[in-house]
């Protein structure tokens, strides 16, 4: 489940007239893919893509007496590295967490009436989060994960992007 800040509208106040209305959508699915080494029980790397959504926003008013609705639609992928530690509480019962980095490409569009613009941001930034893992058996399991993406965005659009994930986990 993707989860992250949307704008407080406030920002359209310098464009549509005063009394206009906004309202946004900041909730989307999202999914991950990732592929790791394990050096022992305790410590791991993963690499991995994760689509992390899409956002919307709708500002609705007049400029100069003009009907106007301006629609921006954000969505966010990102490429990540992390160090993973893992700390088995029994045999098949675990608790994870990870350390890493997060490089995402975040893409937003703006579509005011008779205009369309869009612009697209890369960057880095921290990434982390905790898990617990239960093992079916040596090979599979499943894995509850809950990450935080940093600063995810251009400084105008900045947020801390939160990422719940269930997945299944194979060895080989």
């Amino acid at each position: 489940k993707f989860r992250s800040e949307v704008g407080t509208c406030s920002e359209w106040s310098g464009i549509l007239d005063p009394g206009y209305s906004c309202g946004g959508d900041d909730k989307d699915s999202a999914w991950k893919a990732y592929a790791g080494y394990e050096f022992n029980r305790y410590v791991a790397v993963e690499a991995g893509f994760a689509k992390l959504g899409e956002q919307s926003e709708t500002a609705s008013g007049t400029v100069s007496l003009f009907p106007a609705t301006i629609r921006r639609e954000r969505r966010v992928w990102t490429v990540t590295g992390a160090l993973v530690g893992s700390l088995p509480i029994t045999r098949a019962f675990g608790v994870t967490a990870r350390l890493g980095m997060a490089y995402w490409n975040e893409e937003i569009s703006v579509d005011a009436s008779d205009s369309v613009g869009s612009q697209t941001t890369t960057g880095a930034g921290p990434a982390y989060g905790i898990g617990l893992l239960y093992g079916f058996n040596r090979n599979a399991g499943v894995r509850v994960e809950w990450e935080r993406f940093s600063d995810v965005g251009d400084d105008a659009h900045a947020s801390d992007v939160d990422l719940v994930t269930v997945g299944v986990v194979y060895r080989y």
